[in-house]
């Protein structure tokens, strides 16, 4: 193990990681009773409701369902790419993959 950060290096992470618009903290929805913690603050999760929707590869063509909130953040890694973000495409990724990683599978790896 390496020696410990100092405190003016870990700010300087911590601003970076900030400028890349990461928080640390996850944003809480209500999905059916439950509080589920989701990667983006400005997404709109209320899109779909609390209904399932069904996204398709938009290479292979293979079908998969996932929640509405789900289907928020496939949305924004979708933009992200588009866009060049690959910083908010990792961020929804990683999120997708630890929730969803059957639906991963099949609309993102």
């Amino acid at each position: 193990m390496g020696p410990p950060i100092k405190v003016q290096e870990k700010n300087f992470i911590v601003d970076r990681l900030r400028a890349l618009g990461y928080t640390g903290i996850m944003k809480e929805i209500n999905y059916k009773g439950k509080k589920v913690k989701v990667p983006f603050e400005d997404a709109n999760y209320t899109l779909d409701g609390e209904k399932d929707v069904v996204i398709e590869n938009r290479f292979g063509g293979e079908k998969c369902t996932v929640p509405g909130y789900a289907a928020a953040v496939y949305d924004v890694i979708i933009g992200a790419q588009a866009t060049n973000r690959y910083d908010l495409v990792q961020k929804g990724c990683d999120w997708f993959s630890r929730n969803f990683p059957k639906q991963y599978m099949t609309l993102l790896d």
